[in-house]
């Protein structure tokens, strides 16, 4: 329907990934727990997916039936090692006896499988040919990506990363300002909790004990606790989504803060280290100062992830595989087993 409107075809790659976020957005309404115009209550189960499981389950099994093993196997794709052409075909044509119309998409010489969503592979054929391809946000991250497989240069951009929170960001620019002594922390701790217990005057009473305080005295330390503790940060707003550096310490950078119902808290992925603004970084040429062991942990990471199955340097250095060394029939294998009576349509 939208072809007409597309001005090269390297653009309808983009169209569907555009098409696709509202697509499963309003997929995922017709199973929510509240009532929406996507949600039938007669659907109890989404059986809309339910037929598309069961296919891809009875694949799995035809597939195995004809001496072939199932690598991977998801809602609309299937990996199997060592595919002959004779094998690719018969996918072809039983997704065609369910209306499913499949595409070999691409053969790869090598994988690793880290879990069912995660994996990186080299592709030896296909739209891909000569490219590694990456499953999951592991190592997909640009940094490891380049750095490990494709070998190609980093950026700047390489070395950014977007956050979003649903409530507010904050860099706590509080590098060069006072820090709060860890008696006084304890302290500052142990009287908000008791002045924000359920148990009230009691709580209050006990801490007070505690420390020595009467309880006028106890509010009045409370609010010098509290005044000390607000002049150690200072809270610059971001917005609900930023684009950011890992600085190294003493370059100016803040700590990364998700705030909530008036606390603050460290966003996904950023405590340990200091933060700026990548429009900032990029604006007084403080690249040199992005603190790069953010990402060469990620690289280590995905370095262990891929040596707890086999041996890494030998995993992305062998030469590549002939496609053709891959078109073999598995061994006691029958040359043609006949479908079945399809167990649904």
């Amino acid at each position: 329907k939208l072809a007409r409107y597309l001005d090269d075809e390297e653009s309808a790659d983009a169209l569907a990934t555009a098409l696709k976020i509202p697509i499963n957005s309003v997929y995922g309404l017709t199973s929510a727990t509240f009532d929406n115009p996507f949600r039938d209550r007669r659907n109890k189960d989404n059986i809309v997916a339910k037929r598309g499981a069961l296919f891809m389950i009875n694949l799995k099994h035809e597939v195995q039936k004809r001496g072939f093993a199932v690598a991977h196997i998801k809602t609309d794709s299937i990996k199997i090692p060592n595919a002959t052409p004779e094998i690719i075909q018969f996918v072809m044509d039983y997704g065609k006896l369910y209306g499913y119309d499949f595409e070999h998409e691409s053969t790869y010489d090598r994988m690793c499988l880290v879990n069912d969503a995660v994996y990186i592979a080299k592709s030896v054929y296909g739209k891909h040919a000569g490219e590694w391809v990456a499953t999951g946000t592991q190592f997909q991250v640009p940094y490891v990506y380049k750095t490990l497989f494709s070998k190609e240069k980093i950026e700047f951009k390489d070395m950014c990363e977007t956050k979003s929170v649903s409530s507010s960001l904050y860099l706590d620019m509080n590098e060069d300002l006072p820090k709060l002594d860890p008696d006084d922390e304890r302290e500052l701790d142990a009287i908000d909790k008791a002045w924000h217990s359920p148990s009230g005057g009691e709580a209050i009473e006990k801490i007070a004990q505690k420390f020595g305080y009467s309880y006028e005295e106890l509010g009045a330390r409370y609010s010098q606790l509290c005044e000390m503790e607000k002049a150690t940060h200072n809270y610059i707003f971001i917005g609900k989504v930023g684009f950011f550096c890992p600085i190294k310490a003493g370059c100016g950078g803040g700590v990364l803060l998700r705030e909530k119902d008036g606390k603050y808290y460290a966003a996904t992925g950023s405590k340990g280290y200091r933060w700026l603004e990548a429009e900032v970084v990029k604006e007084f040429g403080k690249e040199k100062d992005i603190d790069e062991s953010y990402y060469i942990s990620m690289v280590d990471d995905a370095v262990e992830a891929i040596s707890k199955y086999g041996d890494f340097e030998e995993f992305v250095s062998k030469e590549a595989t002939p496609v053709a060394d891959f078109m073999n029939v598995p061994e006691n294998c029958e040359e043609e087993v006949p479908f079945e009576e399809l167990p649904f349509k």
